[in-house]
């Protein structure tokens, strides 16, 4: 596991942290650890769904569709 100093961090951030770590039951390391940890999980999910955006675009790479605009309205005038 790594480790991690940080220093400058302003008092009232650090107040905030606190208190939240109080609420959560946990210390203030713990609370900031949970936090990082958290951050970097929800980035590797936003990166994999932009794979998987890209993935889903390359398969319809090349094809043309159908402009569905005269089918909606003919729907609207029944």
């Amino acid at each position: 596991m790594g480790q991690l100093v940080i220093r400058g961090v302003r008092d009232d951030a650090l107040e905030t942290m606190r208190e939240l770590a109080e609420l959560n039951k946990r210390s203030l390391e713990a609370q900031i650890r949970t936090l990082i940890e958290d951050t970097a999980d929800q980035r590797k999910r936003q990166l994999a769904a932009i794979e998987d955006i890209k993935r889903m675009r390359k398969q319809f790479e090349g094809r043309t569709f159908a402009d569905s605009t005269a089918m909606i309205r003919e729907d609207r005038d029944r």
